[in-house]
């Protein structure tokens, strides 16, 4: 038995790593840290009691969102101290206990936020576990490899082994320790007895790791302009569900809020009204990589060219091949390839991970079309589609990333088309209908492939009916190359979201998507009885957010095990109001081209 009974005695567990401990004692970087020294005003502020807003004490395999891999769980119960708890961390680097630590105050943090939660009482029949024996006053953390780098294929495995007393964690990485410390966060919950922070389930033991390596969030930034502040908040959500990819769509047609050093009259005229208060500098997205990073989260940025690229013409409207409201950059104009040089060659230094997003969906060719002199060069070079123009303009963007390293990204439409796509490029599937199963079609042809396939929530799907879905779909046949799957993304378009509704209209629905990354083998479908059975505990991770300040979150209060699933569900969408579409374009000013004409 992995969990032996020994194990029960104060310090066994230290004794335990001895040789991993002896290994790092050289240029260790090992320190303590207490709730108390990471947040000052943690004594005065912290409760021994939690408040009725707090979600009960429930057992790690009905308390942990996304589920993980393996658990074993007793049936003692244990109380956390966090006045006295004590994060004990033990590696090589600096940095890494550095993150451990700040992964450590996020815990305290939240602790701190439910003491101050308002938020009213959750609906639920409180558990029956016996009143906590032991106090849990420390948190041994172990980080097998120092100074890993945030990438894509990272090991993300942990351990979690808890005792009558002491956490134990041993991670390959970090980033692996963090998500052992959100497990951790997630197992406390009020006791009914004593209504103290408590761990039931003890002793117990946890061994997890994701199923798949790429588990991303896509948000449109550009329909919406969405704060910094947002998406930080938005980030610290994704964290606490393990997903590990933002993938930024930071311009589209209705506006281009990236202020360029170059390029300045982009933003001036591209960017929402007012252009100062609806733009993002390249200080602003390399703090956002640096908190995401922290979270252990990369950050893919997407550069939509030629489709969904009205915006870019905003402030050199004489690039525009037609005057029609999907405008797009002429690609006859020596300016066009310019524009889409320097902007890459810009952006692609600001982002550090290995992959970049250069978009291709939903290119429409009325515009081009409608142009007599672009008429006339297709006939001319015998491309009536366009083909080689659009390729052009995609290959102007790719050089530039493959000379910095990086690994392009397209949607999948490029291959619908026909347009010549090399094999390192990787195809983002997202169509739900008819062409389903493109991306199975696109690994079949020996390219990577992200799946997207049905994943949008700007869709008025419920939480259980996108838990349902794999994250390959099975009707597409047996996935010929498994390893080429990546893995998947949620994608959150904007049309009707605004920063005030972003985190109402993404969660607790983005928690499906979690757990089928995360815990479910790609091509496995869920049935209904699966996303009943799970409602607990999205429903606890709904309240516990909740529970921390995130009001703005859909509370999931109907809690019935025998009602319907589309009752239970309890879609959040109904509660976040659609805030009209994005694209009025009385709202920027486009130097030399009247509002009316445009």
């Amino acid at each position: 038995d992995v969990i032996s009974t020994h194990l029960l005695a104060r310090g066994t567990l230290l004794l335990l790593c001895l040789p991993f401990i002896l290994g790092v004692a050289t240029e260790s970087a090992s320190g303590i840290k207490t709730c108390k020294d990471l947040i000052p005003s943690f004594e005065q502020d912290a409760c021994l009691t939690w408040p009725t807003s707090a979600v009960h004490v429930a057992l790690p395999s009905q308390a942990i969102w996304p589920l993980p891999a393996h658990i074993e769980e007793g049936t003692s119960s244990g109380h956390v101290a966090f006045q006295e708890l004590e994060f004990h961390c033990f590696g090589r680097s600096t940095q890494d206990c550095q993150m451990v630590f700040s992964a450590a105050e996020r815990v305290c943090r939240k602790a701190l936020n439910v003491c101050r939660g308002q938020a009213p009482a959750i609906n639920v029949p409180p558990p029956s576990f016996p009143a906590p024996t032991d106090e849990i006053t420390q948190v041994h953390i172990f980080v097998e490899n120092d100074d890993v780098t945030l990438a894509y294929r990272l090991n993300e495995s942990y351990k979690l082994t808890l005792a009558s007393d002491e956490v134990l964690i041993v991670a390959h990485n970090v980033f692996g320790a963090m998500h052992a410390l959100e497990t951790f966060w997630q197992m406390i919950g009020r006791h009914p007895e004593t209504q103290s922070p408590s761990i039931v389930g003890l002793p117990l033991q946890i061994v997890d790791q994701p199923q798949v390596s790429w588990r991303g969030i896509s948000v449109d930034t550009s329909r919406h302009f969405h704060p910094l502040e947002n998406l930080k908040r938005l980030l610290d959500l994704m964290a606490s569900l393990r997903y590990n990819v933002f993938h930024w769509h930071l311009v589209d047609d209705q506006s281009f809020p990236i202020k360029s050093d170059r390029f300045p009259e982009m933003a001036e005229a591209g960017a929402w009204r007012p252009a100062s208060e609806h733009q993002y500098t390249y200080d602003d997205m390399r703090e956002l990589v640096y908190y995401a990073g922290n979270r252990s989260i990369r950050v893919v940025p997407e550069l939509d060219i030629p489709g969904h690229s009205s915006s870019w013409v905003f402030g050199h409207p004489e690039l525009r091949a037609c005057r029609q409201h999907q405008g797009v950059p002429n690609p006859l104009e020596p300016k066009t390839y310019e524009l889409i040089q320097g902007l890459y060659e810009e952006v692609v230094k600001v982002f550090p991970d290995q992959y970049f997003h250069s978009g291709g969906d939903e290119f429409n060719m009325d515009c081009w079309n409608s142009n007599t002199t672009l008429r006339s060069h297709f006939q001319k070079t015998g491309d009536p589609r366009g083909r080689k123009l659009v390729a052009k303009m995609v290959d102007v963007g790719h050089d530039v990333l493959r000379k910095n390293g990086k690994i392009p990204i397209v949607w999948e439409d490029y291959l619908a088309m026909g347009i010549n796509v090399a094999k390192d490029v990787v195809i983002q599937g997202w169509k739900c209908w008819g062409g389903a199963c493109d991306s199975e079609r696109a690994i079949s042809r020996g390219y990577n492939s992200i799946q997207s396939t049905c994943f949008y929530l700007d869709w008025t799907k419920t939480w259980a009916e996108y838990y349902s879905m794999p994250t390959f779909k099975s009707t597409c046949g047996r996935l010929s190359s498994p390893e080429k799957l990546l893995g998947g993304e949620m994608c959150v378009w904007s049309e009707k979201t605004t920063a005030e509704k972003l985190l109402c209209r993404t969660f607790p629905r983005a928690a499906a998507g979690a757990e089928r990354f995360w815990s479910v083998p790609t091509a496995q479908k869920l049935s209904l009885d699966n996303a009943k059975s799970a409602f607990a505990r999205i429903q606890r991770w709904t309240h516990g957010v909740i529970s921390q300040g995130y009001e703005d979150i859909p509370r999931m209060d109907r809690y019935v095990p025998d009602m319907k699933l589309q009752k239970m569900a309890s879609p959040p969408i109904d509660q976040c109001p659609d805030a009209g579409e994005a694209g009025n374009t009385k709202h920027h000013y486009v130097v030399g081209l009247d509002k009316d004409t445009y």
